[in-house]
């Protein structure tokens, strides 16, 4: 029974929607434009779709969504007027500051949303950055980021815990460069820090450092680029709340930051300022880490999540917490994964598989997961 459902209810354009043997959708025959990538944020997610369109679903106060209305969604809907986009990035962290941000193949950058920080208050995307040289984009609780193709990184926002890089703790409502930062692969921020990998396989952290979140073995707040104490080994970064995470070249992770709810997976749940082994995991992908939990795209294409699961964000079908890694029963063809929500509470995690569909789990009181409902899952749900 397909229950009135469609190759159109989970975002394709056409084709016929099947039943696995285990009573799941089976979208092998779905055509037509798919997800490519997700961003799980503070309380809403954003994905954007191959045809360069981005898609919205969960709290919509502040008109993060990007649809015109302040109506939350339980199912995505499309963000207005904005196409030919390459990245999404959603922002935010406390009662005011909930925002969106995208990135076009021409260097523009577009927002929407609530956000004192950024300076956006907008239903509708609007031009924050003209075209240029933006490559890649990140978005923080009160600070965004952009990667240039010279691999220099430029922020801006607040800055009092020295977030933007730039040698100060002042605000600033235009971009300025982070100092002393070059040949930049690639950026991660949440929170109140910025993380970024070089291509010397180092990672170099700075802003907020009250967990030990930067790595560099102390709990001083950096106004300027620090290196993560750790041989540079490293292939990607991923900044959570309060934690960092990094994969190394051998296919291990090391994480750093608060650890109170077990998020650095290493059997405790005792902070560290300097990075700890994930425990016996050895074929890490990529990372995503959240407020108060951690997951890991393997190189099997399957996920394992550990940390806090209050709702359910590590998707084991329970809701116990777990300072080891716990692997996903039933997902795998992972492509990427994203982790959100708010700082140290409820959170929530999703995925894309091969064939372009998302899978979410967690927390989904405003519809976050995007499965026509505001019920938290326990184990991944389509979204559709």
């Amino acid at each position: 029974m397909l229950n009135g459902e469609s190759c159109q209810s989970f975002g394709f354009d056409g084709g016929t929607l099947g039943c696995n043997d285990d009573c799941t959708f089976d979208l092998s025959t779905c055509n037509g434009t798919v997800f490519v990538s997700v961003s799980a944020g503070y309380h809403h997610t954003c994905a954007v779709k191959s045809d360069g369109t981005v898609w919205c679903w969960g709290r919509n106060a502040f008109g993060q969504l990007g649809d015109s209305t302040i109506l939350d969604s339980a199912t995505p809907v499309q963000v207005l007027g904005l196409t030919d986009v390459q990245q999404v990035a959603t922002g935010g962290g406390d009662f005011t500051e909930h925002y969106t941000c995208a990135l076009k193949s021409d260097g523009s950058v577009w927002c929407w949303g609530e956000s004192s920080a950024v300076s956006v208050s907008s239903t509708v995307p609007v031009e924050k950055f003209d075209p240029g040289t933006n490559i890649a984009l990140g978005c923080g609780a009160f600070h965004l980021c952009v990667l240039r193709s010279d691999q220099s990184v430029w922020c801006l926002g607040y800055n009092d815990m020295g977030q933007l890089g730039n040698n100060s703790t002042e605000a600033s409502g235009v971009l300025v460069q982070v100092n002393q930062l070059t040949e930049v692969e690639s950026i991660s921020l949440s929170g109140c820090h910025t993380c970024a990998l070089r291509s010397d396989m180092t990672v170099w952290c700075w802003g907020a450092n009250e967990s030990g979140q930067l790595g560099n073995g102390t709990t001083d707040n950096q106004i300027t680029p620090t290196q993560v104490t750790e041989e540079g080994d490293a292939i990607s970064v991923d900044a959570g709340f309060v934690h960092t995470c990094m994969v190394m070249s051998d296919g291990t992770a090391r994480c750093f930051g608060d650890n109170y709810l077990g998020a650095l997976g290493n059997g405790t749940t005792i902070s560290s300022d300097l990075p700890v082994e994930v425990s016996s995991l050895v074929d890490a992908q990529s990372l995503a880490a959240g407020p108060g939990h951690t997951c890991v795209l393997r190189t099997t294409s399957t996920v394992g999540c550990w940390g806090y699961n209050d709702v359910g964000q590590l998707g084991t079908g329970n809701n116990v917490d777990s300072s080891t890694w716990l692997p996903i029963p039933g997902l795998d063809s992972v492509v990427a994964i994203s982790a959100g929500g708010q700082i140290q509470r409820e959170g929530h995690t999703c995925a894309i598989k091969v064939d372009g569909s998302v899978w979410c789990w967690g927390d989904n009181f405003f519809g976050q997961l995007g499965d026509g409902s505001t019920t938290n899952r326990l184990s991944h749900v389509l979204v559709h």
